[in-house]
């Protein structure tokens, strides 16, 4: 491996598996509109909302850290 790629992979952190637990469809409200959207929970610590074919992030939830991340613009072109 040479120096860049080891940078990168301490900035990204570790890859591995993870399962995802769908917990329902929910409606969503955001900065950038109201979505239908698919919940999904990585046990207790992560809370995953995404919408529509191009599986867009509406929500991000890291519970233990105490970050929401939600979508505040979407812009679609033709």
């Amino acid at each position: 491996m040479y120096a860049g790629a080891q940078a990168v992979s301490f900035m990204l952190g570790k890859i591995c598996d993870q399962t995802l637990a769908f917990v329902g469809e929910e409606e969503m409200t955001t900065p950038a509109g109201r979505f239908t959207t698919d919940h999904f929970r990585v046990h207790d610590t992560v809370k995953l909302h995404i919408t529509g074919p191009d599986t867009i992030m509406v929500r991000f939830q890291w519970i233990p850290a105490g970050r929401d991340y939600v979508l505040n613009c979407l812009e679609v072109g033709q």
